[in-house]
């Protein structure tokens, strides 16, 4: 949970510090920006839905179980990691 928020909060930094009203509302650079934050935002709800899963049923004793009820919001997060570096690289 902590990583979700540290996500969040950092992205919203660079956003806040780098950019103004202005520059976000131009086409280019602005979009992407933009896109980013947004990807940001769907990158900590699946992982924290993620965590949930993989946290959430304390009664069941296997990790295996835990961990493959889990993986494809890992899976999901992955690609999403994967649209940001793309994003960031197009900056």
């Amino acid at each position: 949970m902590a990583s979700v928020l540290l996500l969040l909060f950092s992205g919203g930094h660079l956003a806040e510090t780098l950019y103004t009203a202005e520059s976000l509302q131009a086409p280019g650079r602005g979009n992407l920006v933009l896109t980013m934050v947004g990807l940001w935002l769907v990158l900590a709800t699946v992982l924290f839905f993620g965590f949930r899963r993989l946290t959430g049923s304390q009664s069941e004793t296997s990790a295996v179980a835990a961990a493959t009820r889990a993986r494809p919001w890992f899976l999901g997060a992955s690609g999403v990691s994967i649209a940001l570096l793309v994003v960031a690289g197009l900056l």
